[in-house]
C-alpha cells in the first residue's frame, strides 16, 4: 500500500514522502495513529495544504527534545560500592 508520511519516521521517510509499506502496517500503525494518509489524488491535496503545520509542528517537536537533551546532559550519576566509586554520564538521545 502506498501511502503520504504526516510526519518524520525514522528508516521509512520524511513527512510528504510517498513511500510503499505492507498493508497491516499501513492499516494498524501509521493510519490508525495519523502518521500516514493512503495515497491518493484528494488525500495529495490535503497534504498539501497542511504541510506548512505539519513542518511547523515537526520542528517544534524537535526543539523541545534538543531542550530535554540538553537538560538530560547536565545529570551525572555516581555509584559507591565497597569504597569503589563510579562515575556514569546517562547516554545521549537520538532523535
Amino acid at each position: 500500500m502506498e501511502v503520504i508520511l504526516l510526519e518524520n519516521i525514522k528508516k521509512l521517510g520524511k513527512i510528504g514522502s510517498k513511500v510503499k509499506v505492507a498493508n497491516g502496517f499501513a492499516r494498524n500503525y501509521l493510519l490508525k495513529n495519523n502518521k500516514a494518509l493512503v495515497a491518493s489524488k484528494e488525500n495529495l491535496a490535503i497534504f498539501e495544504k497542511r504541510k506548512d503545520e505539519l513542518n511547523k509542528k515537526n520542528n517544534d517537536l524537535k526543539n523541545d527534545a534538543v531542550k530535554i537533551q540538553k537538560e538530560i546532559d547536565k545529570f551525572e550519576l555516581k555509584i559507591t560500592k565497597n569504597s569503589k566509586s563510579y562515575l556514569m554520564k546517562l547516554k545521549k538521545l537520538e532523535y
